[in-house]
This record gives C-alpha cells, sequence and structure tokens, in this order.
C-alpha cells in the first residue's frame, strides 16, 4: 500500500477540490453580479439547497469557523440577498432564507456551474447524472468515516 502511495502526489480529495474552484470561476464570470466572492456563492447555494438553516448549520456544512460564516451573513443580509427570520421552536436561534434577490442569483451562479460540468463529463466521456449518483455514494461513505 505504502508503494503505491509514495507516487502520488495529490490526493483526490485535493483534486476534486481544484475541480470544484474551476468551476466556481467559470460560473463567476459568467454571472451578472460579480460583486459576490466566491465563499458568498457557497453561503448561498447551501441555503438555497438547505432553507431554513441556522448560521451554525450552514458553518458546519461548509467546514468553517461561525465568526466567519456570520460575517458573511452579515453582508449578504446587507445586500438583501439573504434574510433571517426568528426559528419558531427556539426563540434564541435564526433561520436563513434567500430572498428573491438572492434565489435568482444563485440560480443564474448554479445554471453556470450546471453547464460547466455538463461540458466537462462530455468531454471526458462520463455521463453527467451518472457522476452525481457515484458522487453522492462517495459523500455518504465518506461522512460514514468520519462520524
Amino acid at each position: 500500500m505504502m508503494n503505491d502511495q509514495k507516487n502520488v502526489k495529490i490526493t483526490v480529495s485535493q483534486k476534486m477540490q481544484k475541480i470544484g474552484r474551476m468551476g466556481i470561476a467559470y460560473a463567476k464570470e459568467r454571472v451578472n453580479d460579480q460583486e459576490l466572492s466566491t465563499v458568498q456563492y457557497k453561503v448561498c447555494i447551501t441555503i438555497y439547497n438547505n432553507p431554513g438553516l441556522s448560521q451554525d448549520a450552514v458553518a458546519r456544512d461548509l467546514g468553517m469557523d461561525k465568526s466567519s460564516v456570520a460575517k458573511l451573513i452579515s453582508k449578504l443580509m446587507d445586500e438583501e440577498i439573504v434574510r433571517r427570520d426568528v426559528n419558531p421552536r427556539d426563540r434564541r436561534e435564526y433561520q436563513l432564507y434567500l430572498t428573491e434577490k438572492g434565489t435568482a442569483m444563485t440560480e443564474e451562479f448554479l445554471h453556470y456551474m450546471f453547464e460547466w460540468e455538463t461540458s466537462l463529463c462530455r468531454n471526458v466521456g462520463i455521463d453527467h447524472a451518472l457522476m452525481h449518483q457515484q458522487l453522492e455514494v462517495l459523500i455518504k461513505e465518506a461522512e460514514a468515516l468520519t462520524e
């Protein structure tokens, strides 16, 4: 096993992160509002896929510290991209939602991400839907190993 690893200079995780960064750069160049940072788009995508998440849950999902996420969300709220509502089950916690403006921006960004991924998969002869399914399996396995 060690002999196989000796010649490997970059991990699969690092390669996946690089592909993700390249896709984000592709999408970011094409969106109408290029003012949002990469990490702000990541926050918006997380909220888009999980409306009502708490700030802490967004931080956990992105692997970021709570104070950094709080600053990002505050800025997104100032730009009227994200809104906070009090959690009716726990008045000490806020639930995060995208505004109409935030939803439109996130959907445009995701459109270009999907366009990039589809093109990339087509160019290397991989079915895009199958790739998503396989990655979901990998994510579930990774989550199980880290719990």
